[in-house]
């Protein structure tokens, strides 16, 4: 037992020797020749991050990019306001901008990205809910011209069905001919210029 711990101190008074002691409170940057102290810069660290979790996050949205700015001054002095029927109806706007700077729809590809066209932000979906949201919210002519274009036949079904991947319209699409096919694209890209002219064009 007493060799053990004559052995257990001999190993630890070598190590205590051969391991020299650092002042990490002042270690030397070889490079820059300058003292560095450690508990300074990680106080400095420590307070950066946290005034940079502390700093508030802008989050800019493709439709930012994408729209006049004038939209957004709209939008938010309908909030400013707080006329909710305002905000629902620039917002409908908004929508109806975004659709109608997408791009026109084409015979060779059409029935493969309809599925697509209509669901979240697909440029059908996206134009028959702002005009829907017009109708609603809009007391003018705007409302009148709104609900012109959704009420809109093509091939015997409303241009409002066309916002949504099922019913009379998805099944239109699926099952139809070559010349039909024809007819629903031309129909639909009238429609889309007929927003641009009338609606869109009227507020940009």
């Amino acid at each position: 037992m007493k060799v053990l711990q004559r052995t257990c101190n001999y190993i630890r008074s070598n190590l205590n020797q051969s391991i020299p002691r650092l002042n990490v409170a002042h270690i030397r940057n070889v490079k820059n020749e300058r003292p560095i102290s450690i508990a300074v810069n990680a106080e400095a660290n420590f307070f950066k991050g946290v005034s940079i979790l502390n700093k508030p996050r802008t989050r800019v949205s493709n439709m930012r990019q994408l729209l006049p700015l004038e939209s957004f001054e709209r939008i938010s002095k309908a909030y400013e306001s707080k006329d909710v029927r305002l905000v629902a109806r620039d917002s409908a706007f908004l929508g109806l901008q975004r659709a109608v700077r997408s791009e026109r729809f084409e015979l060779d590809n059409f029935k493969s990205k309809f599925p697509y066209l209509t669901v979240a932000n697909g440029s059908l979906r996206t134009i028959v809910t702002g005009l829907k949201g017009i109708v609603e919210f809009d007391d003018g002519q705007m409302k009148d011209i709104a609900k012109e274009i959704l009420d809109t036949q093509i091939c015997g079904v409303p241009f409002s069905q066309f916002g949504t991947c099922s019913g009379s319209a998805r099944d239109l699409v699926a099952n139809a001919s070559y010349q039909q096919e024809k007819i629903i694209i031309k129909h639909l890209n009238e429609l889309f210029e007929k927003v641009a002219l009338h609606l869109v064009g009227a507020e940009v």
